[in-house]
Order: C-alpha cells, then structure tokens, then sequence
C-alpha cells in the first residue's frame, strides 16, 4: 500500500489530506486532483460547518423566528435547515422559484400546491412555528410542498367562534350523542353518512374497536374510519344507523347529527344489508356465468357447489348462465337477492333457450343381426352338388 498526501485548501492551515491506494502511481494522483480541487481538511471542515450553522442561527433570530429546543448540536444543524427551507418558501412566493417545487405527493396522487391558496400562508404560519431541532432534522430531505400539506391536514385551521355560538355547538353535540346503559369507553364514535361512504371518528386506539371496524368492511383512513359503498350495499342512511346500532350495542358511546338515521340507530328499524347476492361475472375467466356471492360470516359454498356446472371462483361460486332455473330456485330458497346485471343475463338467456329450434326426434332402431354377441349362421341349401371339376 502506499500514502500520499495533500495540503489542505484553507489559507493558513497547515494540516494535510492522507491518501492510502495500492501503489505510488495512483496515491501520488488523487493527492494532486484533491488539491486541483481545492479539498479541505476535516478540521476545516467542521469550522466551516460551525459557521455556516452560526450564520444561519443569526439570520433566524433576526427574522423573529422562535428559539429552537433540543441538544446544542441538534439546534445548530435545525438552525442551518430551517433557514434553508424557510428561503425555499420566500423565494417560491416572491416568484424567484418555480412554484412546481410545491407539487407533492399527497393523498394518493400529485397534488399541486397554488401559491396563491388561502392554506399556503397559514401552512407557513405553522412551519415557521415549530420549535422542536428533532422536526427540522426528521424533515431535511423531505420536500417543501409535502411538508407544507402535512402540516396542513395535521393542524387544520380553526374557525373562532363566539361564546354564544360554542353554547350552541355543545347543545348540538349533547343532543346527538347516544350512550349504552355501560359504556366501555368514554371515547364518542362520530358517524356521518355521505354519497358513497359511511365514515366514523374515534380518535381512541383499541383493538376491539378495530375488529369490530374490520369485521364490518371498514379501512382507516389516516383520521377516520371508512367504509366506500357499492350499489348492493343498500342506502348509506341504514348502513350508518347500522353502524351506529351494531356500536351502541358493542357499549360505545356513538354521536349522529341527523336526527333519523340516530333514532334508526337506536331502535335497530332499518334496512338490514343484504349479503347474499346472485351477480354475473362481466370479464375474466367466469365471463357470462353467473355468481354465487354471501357474506364474510355465511356458508353457502357446499350447498351452491351442489349446482349443475358449479366450480369454485374464489371466494364465490361460478354457475353457467345456462343453468339459471336452478339458481334461482337455489336464491329463492336461501334469501339470495339478483342484481340488475344479473337479471338481465338471466332474462337474455331465457330468451335464447326459448328461440331455440325445438324438435322431436324418434330414433330408428340401430339393433342388426349379430347385435346379440353370437355370430350369425349361414344359410345351407338343403341339396349340394359338387362341381364336376372339384370331383377326384
């Protein structure tokens, strides 16, 4: 192995830059292309760090920027990051930067961030406010736009309200909240009903509270508890009070602003969900056969495999259109519904069976001599001659 050395860049420093390679050759080069670049030691390194972080801890305090917390070392590297990313958003807003470095990956998608949006200088608001070193360090790689809009959706703002008009808030809140007899928590399931979804607040982590969610098809949603619905699954209004009943019942305390759904909830007088439904597959393998579906806690998988022409599609069963008489006779005995799709498949293949040529065909006899397995026997004249020529 062979060293070699180089002189640090820094005016008056006289510490060297070690360079350890296998031979001379290489050693003596990269100790000259580190010079040539002007490399500097690490105790300059650190000095240089030292002030760049100093620097940055002036221009902090002289924007009015609130004193950091954390270890000497954490604050002096937050005070270098905060100051960079807070230029970052003055020079996005002062239109220096393009403001697609806002866009950010968000909810799923690309989100681009207006610079003009009312959430913009109230993000900033609550970016400039944090005071913990640990934040600024944990969100150093992270991109502006993404940190902005995180902010955003954990701290939204809130609308000041007059004592008078909080009075009134509570009264509401009181009025729509529902108690079991022996609540098991004090934390209150907030249940909305919307165009397509049912949604539930509880800011409480429990386990029972999240298989009783599971089991019910719902998925969380980064604040909220969600169920997305299906035309089969029936009007949102009976799947909340559905939910509301199923919670009240299980001893939480539920709360439901409309006034309906919270008595339905209560008294249990709603449309129960159908489960067991008769669809037709659209695409894929099963194309055009008819579908055997039930619910997560049902078993009708040995009876509708019984079917003719039944196979397994998991999880549900697959039967040919053609076998429609028997499948509705299966659904009609079982509670099934048919969907509208499924209708249709049927009632097509209905007409189709009943376009169909019919006729009656007799079928002639097949049965010919030998038929029985014997071999048939020759007919023998009763006078044989023999040919002169054959005689000795």
């Amino acid at each position: 192995m062979a060293k070699s050395y180089a002189t640090c860049a820094t005016e008056g420093c006289t510490n060297t830059i070690l360079f350890i390679e296998q031979n001379r050759k290489l050693a003596d080069r990269k100790a000259a292309w580190a010079e040539s670049e002007g490399f500097i030691c690490s105790d300059c390194q650190e000095k240089q760090r030292q002030a760049e972080n100093s620097k940055a801890a002036e221009q902090n305090q002289a924007a009015g920027r609130p004193t950091l917390i954390g270890s000497d070392k954490q604050i002096a590297w937050a005070e270098k990051i905060r100051a960079e990313k807070l230029e970052t958003v003055r020079q996005a807003k002062s239109g220096e930067l393009d403001t697609m470095y806002f866009d950010a990956y968000f909810g799923g998608s690309y989100q681009a961030i207006a610079i003009d949006d009312p959430q913009i200088d109230y993000s900033i608001e609550l970016l400039t406010s944090q005071t913990s070193a640990s934040w600024w360090i944990d969100h150093r790689d992270t991109k502006v736009g993404i940190t902005l809009k995180e902010l955003f959706t954990k701290h939204p703002p809130q609308a000041s309200v007059s004592s008078d008009e909080q009075a009134v808030i509570d009264d509401i809140k009181t009025e729509s909240t529902v108690r079991p007899e022996n609540p098991i928590s004090e934390t209150i399931a907030e249940i909305s009903a919307h165009e397509t979804s049912i949604q539930v607040k509880f800011p409480e982590k429990r386990e029972d509270f999240r298989l009783l969610m599971r089991k019910h098809s719902f998925s969380w949603m980064s604040d909220r508890w969600q169920r997305n619905l299906n035309t089969r699954a029936g009007e949102p209004a009976d799947r909340a009070a559905e939910i509301g009943h199923i919670l009240l019942g299980s001893g939480f305390v539920i709360r439901i602003y409309d006034d309906a759904i919270r008595q339905s909830a209560i008294s249990g007088k709603f449309e129960h969900e159908q489960t067991r439904w008769i669809t037709v597959y659209i695409s894929g393998k099963e194309q055009g056969r008819l579908c055997i579906h039930w619910g997560r806690d049902e078993d009708y998988y040995k009876a509708a495999k019984r079917l003719p022409t039944a196979r397994y599609a998991k999880p549900d069963i697959s039967v040919a259109i053609e076998q429609y008489e028997e499948v509705l006779d299966f659904a009609e005995l079982n509670s099934f519904a048919i969907s509208p799709k499924a209708r249709s498949a049927i009632e097509a293949a209905k007409a189709a069976r009943e376009s169909a040529l019919v006729v009656h065909v007799e079928l002639a006899p097949t049965k010919k001599h030998g038929d029985d397995g014997k071999p048939m026997a020759l007919d023998v004249p009763a006078d044989v001659e023999i040919d002169d020529a054959l005689r000795d």
